[in-house]
């Protein structure tokens, strides 16, 4: 083991010999900055492009097998005015038809940002009502009514 050390630590310092010759000049400071500007500038061209190709993609479908839902009351923003006093009083998703226990698969890749796999309908007990609900209660609230679900942060 100690051997292999010697002669790595060799290995590097006939590495850095190589470098004695070369003079820190403005010339040679120039040369590694625009360099790494290039670089820069190419990382974030393909970070822009990667996202604008995902927002060229079309919408994928998280039920196979099944449609969006075309019924006014059960698109994203549909009012919901029966729940204004305990919720935002707007429908935050989409409903699609479908029985129970149908698999989905994710719409993009991404990151799962929020899951929840344990709804009971029991769980409507925990709804807060009344006069006075607070804003964290109204969104407590909008968790209980959106069941079980998965968020997924996406390029789209």
């Amino acid at each position: 083991m100690l051997s292999k050390m010697k002669k790595d630590f060799a290995l590097t310092k006939d590495k850095f010999k190589l470098f004695a010759s070369v003079k820190s000049t403005p010339t040679n400071y120039e040369y590694l900055k625009k360099s790494r500007i290039y670089d820069e500038v190419a990382y974030n061209y393909d970070i822009v492009s990667e996202i604008l190709e995902k927002r060229e993609t079309s919408y994928m479908i998280p039920v196979v097998g099944y449609e969006l839902p075309t019924n006014a009351t059960k698109l994203p923003n549909a009012g919901r005015p029966y729940r204004a006093g305990y919720t935002s009083g707007v429908h935050e998703g989409w409903d699609i038809n479908a029985p129970l226990y149908t698999p989905v698969v994710a719409i993009d890749d991404g990151e799962v940002v929020y899951t929840k796999t344990d709804f009971d309908k029991t769980d409507f007990q925990n709804l807060v009502l009344g006069e006075h609900v607070s804003e964290e209660d109204k969104m407590n609230n909008l968790d209980i009514l959106r069941g079980n679900q998965v968020w997924i942060k996406t390029m789209k």
